[in-house]
């Protein structure tokens, strides 16, 4: 009979809970490096894996963000159990633009899809590629809707071509 060794995991990815890893974000938490070194603010996200932490401190009615690598985490505690809202730190800004504008651009884009062979409709404002790709406005790069990550490479190739910012 064949004797099957069952040796534990020794990375910690195996080990730790990640469900509280989640349980700490958008909470005040303190965090004590193995420097003795103490950080204090709302924990924004965790890295599971590596156990890396984005911290946010506010000071002066600002916010600062604070990477700590997880190696030298020592201790995570919560200050306070009550979630804390954020301001969108990442938010892109848009100018409006007026419905001539867009229609505009839509016909642009549409003309530059048809050149390139890709058959286009419209649907509500949203110009279709069979299914497969998406674009809402006000028809930027950051509006392409695809699963397809060659895809959307390509129209992002083609759409370059119109300075789409």
């Amino acid at each position: 009979m064949c004797n099957i060794n069952k040796t534990p995991y020794s990375h910690k990815i195996y080990n730790n809970d990640p469900l509280l890893l989640k349980s700490y974000i958008n909470k005040q938490t303190q965090i004590t490096t193995e420097d003795s070194t103490i950080h204090q603010g709302i924990l924004y996200t965790v890295d599971p894996v590596s156990e890396s932490v984005v911290l946010i401190e506010r000071e002066n009615e600002k916010f600062h963000a604070k990477v700590i690598v997880g190696h030298s985490i020592k201790n995570i505690q919560v200050i306070s159990n009550s979630a804390l809202h954020l301001p969108q730190f990442f938010s892109i800004s848009h100018h409006s633009m007026t419905d001539a504008e867009l229609s505009i651009r839509r016909v642009e884009i549409k003309k530059l899809f048809t050149h390139n062979r890709f058959p286009v409709t419209e649907n509500n404002d949203v110009l279709e590629i069979e299914g497969m790709l998406f674009i809402e406005p006000p028809y930027n790069l950051e509006n392409c809707i695809c699963t397809n990550p060659i895809i959307l490479n390509r129209v992002y190739d083609i759409l370059s071509q119109l300075n789409i910012e």
